[in-house]
């Protein structure tokens, strides 16, 4: 009987006994970054992960992955709710809940590069057909009109960082009590890279399905800017949606002369 009863315990008790000598190596377990005690999955000083084994190609692509586009949570998001609800992200960021989504600045890079990327391996040219005119090129205004363009579509990265701070600066021009002059740029930055992809997507439209105006993505631009504003500051009087329109007016008005302004200035000092 003592001897059956002996069997019975034996399986119950190896299991503690393994729960136990794995618990204990979990709780003495050393970072290896930081050499503190881990006491979970994760060291509670810096942060790493505490089962790190070595380095593997596997794991080397997730972390480039998950560091560049955040892919398990923040990048989806935020597109989810820029494309949806914009005025609930920017209310959500700017009150403090930075780690929910993708920072407004890394976005807006991200997006620029990937239009750079997919506009050099698709060869387009978003000037094609606009200087068809000998008679213009000849004349020195519109030899240095056409550079100027063309200079302003290769340095379209440094460009666009312009229309996010116009954005930010009219945004607070018209609704300067609720937020800063830094999270109405935020917010600028946001606006640009959702306008950035709009162009990505006219770009592809246009390549391989039907030639898109160029007004439609700028009419986009206002009309985003336009949504995102009256969403953020959930007012939908008739002042409130004034305000709004002449905000998105007035950034691309600005944003075109002052990006073309810049462009001709310096083609005409290197010139």
């Amino acid at each position: 009987m003592l001897h059956t009863e002996c069997k019975l315990l034996f399986f119950p008790v190896c299991c503690m006994l393994l729960l136990y000598a794995e618990y204990s190596y979990l709780s003495f377990m050393k970072c290896l970054n930081c050499g503190q005690e881990v006491t979970g999955k994760f060291c509670a000083s810096c942060g790493q992960r505490g089962d790190l084994g070595r380095i593997t190609f596997r794991d080397t692509i997730a972390d480039f992955l998950s560091t560049l586009f955040l892919i398990d949570g923040p990048l989806p998001q935020t597109l989810k709710w820029l494309i949806t609800n914009p005025g609930r992200l920017y209310r959500e960021f700017l009150g403090g809940r930075r780690k929910t989504y993708y920072k407004p600045l890394p976005f807006f890079v991200l997006c620029t590069l990937l239009y750079l990327v997919i506009r050099s391996l698709l060869h387009y040219d978003p000037l094609e057909g606009s200087f068809e005119n000998a008679s213009a090129d000849a004349r020195p205004i519109g030899a240095m009109m056409k550079k100027a363009s063309y200079f302003m579509v290769a340095y379209i990265n440094h460009i666009m960082f312009i229309l996010a701070l116009v954005l930010g600066l009219f945004h607070k021009m018209f609704f300067p009590k609720a937020y800063n002059l830094a999270e109405y740029t935020a917010v600028g930055f946001y606006i640009s890279g959702v306008y950035i992809l709009a162009g990505t997507l006219e770009m592809i439209t246009t390549v391989y399905i039907y030639p898109v105006p160029k007004a439609v993505q700028l009419g986009f631009l206002v009309a985003y800017t336009f949504i995102s504003i009256l969403s953020l500051h959930r007012s939908y009087k008739l002042w409130s949606i004034i305000r709004a329109l002449l905000a998105g007016v007035f950034s691309l008005i600005f944003y075109m002369i002052f990006g073309f302004g810049v462009s001709v200035l310096i083609v005409w000092l290197m010139g």
